[in-house]
């Protein structure tokens, strides 16, 4: 069990990311707009 603790802990990573990632593209009014 000790093996997987890090999967479990990049998938937390992982949404944190998104959700951080999803927040900026709303507040900015979207980044690919930018591209």
């Amino acid at each position: 069990k000790k093996n997987w603790s890090w999967i479990e802990e990049c998938q937390l990573i992982s949404e944190g990311i998104r959700r951080r990632v999803l927040e900026h593209t709303i507040t900015h009014g979207g980044y690919l707009s930018q591209l």
